[in-house]
């Protein structure tokens, strides 16, 4: 293990974590939109 690597693989993770939860918190907003209206 890299000292550049480790950061590296710890982005990606968060990133793919962050996208996933981005992802139901625009469904749950166009779910409410949708229910609303």
């Amino acid at each position: 293990w890299s000292r550049r690597a480790v950061p590296y693989f710890l982005l990606r993770r968060w990133w793919r974590v962050l996208r996933s939860s981005l992802r139901c918190f625009f469904l749950a907003i166009r779910l409410r939109r949708f229910l609303i209206t």
